[in-house]
């Protein structure tokens, strides 16, 4: 089994909520001294997070969506929120 080209997750970005990547969930990736190989579970978590963040308050409908930018064999993962 060939499993390909492995990637680091360097940094999260949720635009136009910098804020938010003070939060554990991110500021452990942005703010890590080595980065780790990226898995899609990370994607799954921060992605509730963030609409069970939006969703607290007050906006029921909000989406999220985000975009990977790939420099090399690392990756920043840029989060996208409509309040909806």
């Amino acid at each position: 089994i060939e499993e390909g080209e492995r990637f680091y997750l360097n940094h999260v970005t949720v635009k136009d909520y910098h804020a938010l990547e003070c939060e554990p969930l991110f500021a452990a990736i942005n703010n890590a001294q080595k980065h780790s190989p990226f898995k899609a579970s990370v994607i799954q978590d921060q992605r509730q997070f963030l609409l069970d963040h939006f969703h607290r308050q007050g906006y029921l409908r909000a989406a999220v969506r985000f975009d990977v930018v790939r420099s090399g064999n690392g990756i920043e993962i840029v989060w996208h929120v409509d309040q909806g």
